[in-house]
């Protein structure tokens, strides 16, 4: 890895079960978490621990959705557990997850902008992780929905390779920070 990524025992992740990897990250799919942008370092682990803790226990998942989030201050944390090499399934974009990345920033970023860092971090590792795949982040590709909140299950769509999480689901997300998708 050519940056340094948190690992999930910097931010106190629990203990989950064996991953679902698939065959390779044909993808990614850029989020926002929603929540608050005003916190200090200090406060992260406890921010994702605290969406690890809505992802399993509320919603039934096994594990947090996203396999990276990036904060506000630019740094990369381990998210879902398996390997960050790995091609680790995801819970982050219904219809999409087999085969994608997801890569969230803390953050709401529909009425304010991501931060230089938070997007400098963002295009390191959604770069990186497609590299390793020999996938062009500025490309196309030809993706078959699973079956998302705006892309009915067996139909195909061609899509940039780096999409935020609007490009695939009937939601705001990732806010502003899909306008500044220019930097891959």
């Amino acid at each position: 890895v050519p940056f340094y990524i948190q690992p999930r025992s910097a931010w106190g992740a629990r203990a989950t079960s064996a991953p679902s990897v698939a065959s390779s990250v044909r993808m990614a799919v850029v989020h926002h978490t929603a929540s608050s942008n005003s916190y200090s370092a200090a406060q992260v682990p406890g921010i994702i621990r605290g969406m690890q803790a809505f992802h399993m226990d509320g919603n039934g998942w096994s594990d947090i959705a996203y396999n990276f989030i990036v904060d506000r201050f630019g740094s990369i944390w381990e998210g879902r557990g398996g390997g960050i090499t790995r091609p680790v399934i995801g819970a982050h974009a219904r219809g999409f997850n087999t085969g994608s990345g997801g890569v969230s920033v803390i953050g709401n970023y529909v009425g304010a902008s991501p931060t230089s860092a938070s997007l400098e971090s963002v295009a390191r590792v959604v770069g990186w992780r497609l590299e390793a795949y020999n996938v062009d982040p500025r490309a196309w590709g030809t993706f078959t929905s699973g079956g998302s909140t705006s892309i009915p299950a067996g139909r195909v769509v061609n899509l940039p390779v780096v999409v935020g999480h609007r490009d695939v689901g009937a939601t705001s997300c990732p806010g502003a920070i899909q306008n500044s998708m220019t930097f891959l």
